[in-house]
């Protein structure tokens, strides 16, 4: 999967979604509670299949059955059984493990320029007059999101901004959301242009930057800038249910997953939120 002769020239389709990442449930004959959004907007996933984009269903092995028992949602295949309540109660009958977000990955406006930056340092451990090792200190990334539009439903999302009588208010920020992340990146790799998807996680933006001028020859557009922190979130082992430790113990953040034309999964990468997790 390795690139190396690659030109990145131009960003686009940027997206957002507030579940941060995919959740994971393993089957069990109790189920297992979770808290339950407007299945309208529902991508599921089941064993790596995508079931459900945007509260449709698009594989045809899976019938949906809707309003089973009031605001119940059932899905089923031959041998299978998927069902979420408004009680947030999942059932898996079946199945060893489902992925699902009932989170919608929404549009972003569009992109004008996204920038990213290491925040990262290093402390120098001296012994003896020498330099005997350097501690890394490794805090994720911090950049900018430039976009040719701000989109309303992502300020009330983010807390800064709220829907009231007849009107839609800049208000006080008074919270900082962590989401994730979407955006692909054009590149020129052996004479042909291929599309690089890309999920960051952990992600926290601040109030955009807005500034207007007149129009006088030609119209003037006008961008408006995100500040933006990457802090990540943890890696998950193979099967995705636990954090990921090494062998002295640690935890490891994972900042950004990105997806090249020949990565499994390629071609759904951008429908749902992926869980980081290791190879088996």
């Amino acid at each position: 999967m390795a690139k190396t002769k690659m030109f990145k020239f131009n960003v686009k389709n940027l997206k957002y979604s507030m579940a941060n990442s995919t959740i994971l449930f393993k089957a069990s004959g109790t189920g297992l509670t979770y808290g339950l959004t407007d299945f309208n907007d529902a991508t599921i996933i089941i064993d790596g299949e995508l079931i459900v984009k945007d509260g449709v269903l698009i594989n045809e092995d899976w019938t949906l059955i809707l309003n089973q028992t009031p605001n119940c949602v059932k899905l089923t295949a031959t041998g299978k059984e998927f069902s979420i309540t408004n009680t947030g109660v999942l059932t898996l009958t079946g199945l060893n493990y489902a992925l699902v977000t009932l989170v919608p990955v929404k549009d972003l406006a569009y992109a004008n320029s996204i920038s990213l930056e290491a925040n990262y340092s290093e402390t120098k451990l001296f012994g003896d007059g020498e330099t005997l090792g350097v501690l890394g200190n490794d805090k994720g990334k911090t950049g900018t999101i430039s976009v040719v539009n701000i989109e309303d439903h992502y300020e009330i999302d983010c807390g800064r901004a709220l829907e009231i009588t007849n009107a839609l208010a800049d208000i006080q920020q008074r919270k900082s959301v962590s989401h994730a992340i979407y955006y692909e990146i054009e590149a020129y790799d052996e004479g042909q242009i291929i599309t690089i998807k890309n999920w960051l996680f952990g992600c926290i933006t601040g109030k955009a930057s807005e500034s207007y001028e007149q129009t006088t020859e030609d119209p003037v557009i006008n961008n408006y800038e995100y500040t933006l922190t990457v802090l990540g979130k943890n890696l998950k082992n193979s099967a995705g249910t636990e954090d990921y430790t090494d062998a002295k113990g640690n935890t490891i953040k994972c900042f950004r997953l990105t997806s090249y034309p020949d990565t499994t999964g390629y071609s759904t990468f951008g429908a749902t939120v992926p869980t980081p997790k290791v190879l088996t």
